[in-house]
Parts: structure tokens; C-alpha cells; sequence
């Protein structure tokens, strides 16, 4: 048997204070001490990965296979594509290998973590 002191749900809130910290208790009396800070900072990283980067911020790694926008081309769809450094152009495969419109922004392509064991 343990010595463990029980506290209320309100206590455990009082002691955590003024932090990011937040008591959730489960439909099966589990009880949990979520660091909300932490979560959203995991969370702004990933979805940081996602954003689109303004060319004006910088270019793609090279052989960087990316998704560029071109505003008002091909009903303001993303294409797929790269950008050649020693062209000094974006070059993709859809109508055509070069592009002659301006790209405004890129993303990289992140692809599916793999599965352990695979």
C-alpha cells in the first residue's frame, strides 16, 4: 500500500497555478496532467513544415521536388516541380518542362513517415 496523499481535482488545478497546465480526467477515472504549451508548440512546428514560402524568403534545396504556386495558372492549382539553379527557372512536368509564369511561393512535399519494421 502506498502513502500517497489524494487531492481534489481543484487542488491539483491550485497547485498547477498560472501554468499551461491542464487536469483532464477520463470516463474510466484515469487522470491526466496535459502541458498545453508544449502540445501547441509541437503542433506550430509541424505545421510549419507545411507552409508556403514566399520565393522572396528563399528557394528550395537543390533537386528539392516541391509544390510551387503560380497565381491565376491552371485555375490557381498547385503544380508540381523544382527549381533549377543553373537556369535559374522553375522547371515541372505538367504542360511542358519549362515555366514561363512567375512562381510566388513553394512548399516541400513531405511524404508519409514509414512504418517501423518496413
Amino acid at each position: 500500500m502506498s502513502n500517497e496523499e489524494k487531492v481534489t481535482i481543484e487542488e491539483l488545478e491550485q497547485l498547477l497555478g498560472e501554468s499551461d497546465k491542464h487536469v483532464d480526467i477520463r470516463p474510466n477515472g484515469e487522470i491526466f496532467v496535459i502541458d498545453y504549451k508544449e502540445k501547441i508548440e509541437q503542433l506550430e512546428a509541424e505545421l510549419a513544415k507545411h507552409r508556403w514560402i514566399p520565393v522572396e524568403e528563399g528557394l528550395p534545396e537543390r533537386d528539392c521536388f516541391c509544390d510551387i504556386y503560380i497565381p491565376k495558372f491552371n485555375k490557381n492549382c498547385p503544380q508540381r516541380g523544382w527549381y533549377n539553379e543553373h537556369k535559374k527557372s522553375w522547371l515541372t512536368t505538367t504542360k511542358g518542362w519549362g515555366i514561363t509564369r512567375q512562381v510566388t511561393h513553394w512548399k516541400p512535399i513531405i511524404l508519409p513517415e514509414q512504418e517501423k519494421g518496413r
